[in-house]
């Protein structure tokens, strides 16, 4: 039964919540498993919402989706009782009752002026911010939050068409030699130019992509770009120094990385050597095995890998010992606080550390003179940061490297 907005009174609204929810991924379940399953789950998702909460109201939203009529006191009541059908989802599932599925709640309470049309909407819309986040089930609309969640769902909309448009620029920050101020490498970075020719900040839209896993495409738009960049510089005639690329913890995870990066390798034959990817710590930290795997693979294509961040997570100096990183980067929150003397010995130590594992080490966020003199005096000798160049568009870098 399908729920006539209509025939809704407004006395009929108070202390309740409407909820739009659905099954992540329906699409791919139909097609791993056949239409059939997909139907026994609705089904199912059907009878255990009348089984836990017999009292409220069940009615069809769409091919895979529902609109649920909450009845509570509080929002402690609503949470109690999603709470309740998303635990009997996941022990069905541990008892091998159902396939694995997530479903994907959005509420909105129905007990104001607004339309119900519009309380349909703003229950879509936070439903839409954490469809397909494995550690959320269901979220509050938040008006405050609007304007970001519109926003949001915009930049992912035109991710593809944007991809399609060459609107996604690497950029890159030069990396130097503070013994002699020359550049010794550098970082590749993305920047978004829409077609009118303004930019997208990246902590805009990267954090969307992340969430939502088009950041794999993303990485491997910088990884294509970024191999073109090195064979237009050979074209040139540019000496050229190592590029380091970002890999995402999404795409770390991902089967198969190795292997893509491998064919990326063999489409643009590509020097390995003249190019490094840069893992974060905090990304190392949470599966130890499969990344030194992931490590042993890039080194064996002839990569190097670089530990980026290094000091914004929990310690990892057991982990580093088992690691085969080639370069640690000094995070600039490190940097920052050079001249205090407790953070100058942690730095000292890291640097003398990172010797003795026959590790190069980078300072990242250089700003000033003084850090410049405490690292070199230290041995620390490579360095990128505003005090040298901030990111810079390609033709600009390719500039630097003609001088």
């Amino acid at each position: 039964m399908r729920l006539n907005f209509e025939n809704m009174k407004q006395h009929d609204r108070k202390n309740k919540s409407l909820v739009v929810f659905d099954i992540d991924k329906f699409n791919v379940i139909n097609i791993m498993y056949g239409t059939n399953i997909g139907d026994d789950i609705l089904k199912y998702i059907v009878r255990i919402f009348k089984e836990m909460l017999p009292n409220d109201e069940l009615y069809k939203d769409n091919a895979d989706g529902f609109i649920g009529i909450i009845y509570h006191d509080d929002k402690e009541e609503i949470v109690k009782k999603l709470n309740m059908l998303d635990y009997r989802i996941k022990k069905d599932i541990e008892r091998n009752k159902v396939i694995p599925i997530k479903i994907s709640m959005g509420i909105c309470s129905l007990d104001n002026s607004e339309s119900l049309h519009r309380i349909y909407s703003n229950a879509l819309i936070a439903k839409r911010e954490i469809k397909d986040k494995m550690n959320k089930s269901y979220k509050f609309f938040d008006e405050r939050n609007k304007k970001t969640i519109i926003d949001n769902q915009k930049i992912e909309s035109e991710f593809l068409e944007a991809l399609k448009n060459d609107e996604f620029e690497v950029w890159y920050q030069p990396k130097y030699d503070m013994r002699n101020k020359k550049i010794c490498g550098a970082e590749a970075l993305i920047r978004w130019r829409k077609q009118d020719g303004s930019l997208i900040p990246p902590d805009k839209f990267i954090p969307v992509f992340e969430n939502n896993g088009q950041i794999i495409q993303l990485d491997e738009e910088v990884i294509k770009k970024v191999c073109k960049d090195i064979k237009e510089m050979s074209y040139l005639g540019y000496e050229i120094h190592p590029i380091s690329i970002n890999l995402s913890r999404l795409h770390l995870e991902h089967q198969g990385i190795v292997k893509r990066i491998e064919a990326l390798l063999k489409e643009y034959d590509i020097d390995t050597s003249k190019i490094a990817f840069e893992i974060t710590e905090s990304v190392f930290l949470n599966n130890n095995d499969k990344l030194n795997n992931i490590v042993d693979e890039l080194h064996r294509l002839g990569f190097k890998v670089e530990m980026d961040d290094y000091g914004t997570g929990i310690s990892v100096l057991s982990s580093i010992s088992k690691s085969s990183f080639d370069t640690l980067k000094l995070d600039k929150s490190f940097i920052d606080n050079i001249g205090n003397s407790k953070m100058d010995i942690i730095i000292k130590s890291t640097i003398d550390m990172a010797k003795k594992l026959n590790m190069k080490i980078i300072a990242e966020g250089i700003e000033t003179q003084d850090q410049v003199e405490f690292l070199v005096a230290n041995n620390c000798f490579i360095a990128q940061g505003y005090y040298f160049s901030k990111p810079i568009p390609k033709n600009d870098y390719f500039a630097l490297l003609s001088k």
